[in-house]
């Protein structure tokens, strides 16, 4: 099987998400705990082996099922930097209504939610209508705030995003 060659990429992908359902290949599984306990795992073990190949979808799944917050966003940014609609918008959240002032980030946070808004994604632009709106803590010169959007913008894209998570 392809997949457990180590190519491609969207085979592993296709079969974190039969695991991530319950589906293994030798049977449909049962309900126990245990059970989806190791299709957890094996789910995980075949969204990272994508992930790690660059597979955007692969890498949005893993940022959702990995307990360490830190690889989790490290992923999350992955996914959100190849276009990601999804992934983008939920960055954008994360950097909006984090409780930790250290995560907060209005910049990165517009950021992301524009990038996610033009690709039509209908939350991130409810979110950006929220925080354009009168209720909340909107700049009064929207043309700063769209010339440090734009900026950050910039670079972005020069950077290649050759970080890699401290502990994997």
């Amino acid at each position: 099987m392809a997949a457990k060659l180590g190519q491609p990429a969207e085979a592993q992908y296709q079969l974190g998400h039969s695991y991530g359902y319950g589906w293994s290949l030798e049977r449909w599984t049962n309900d126990s705990p245990e059970e989806r306990e190791l299709n957890k795992a094996a789910s995980r073990a075949w969204f990272r082996l994508a992930a790690e190949q660059g597979h955007a979808d692969a890498q949005f799944y893993l940022s959702r099922m990995l307990p360490n917050a830190k690889e989790s966003l490290f992923w999350l940014r992955k996914a959100a930097s190849q276009g990601h609609a999804e992934a983008q918008c939920n960055l954008g959240k994360i950097y909006l209504w984090s409780w930790d002032q250290q995560a907060f980030n209005y910049l990165e946070a517009i950021f992301w939610l524009q990038k996610a808004a033009a690709q039509g994604h209908a939350e991130a632009k409810r979110e950006l209508g929220l925080w354009y709106s009168d209720e909340f803590m909107v700049p009064k010169d929207l043309n700063e705030l769209r010339h440090w959007v734009r900026e950050k913008q910039e670079k972005e894209a020069k950077s290649d995003l050759k970080e890699e998570p401290s502990s994997l």
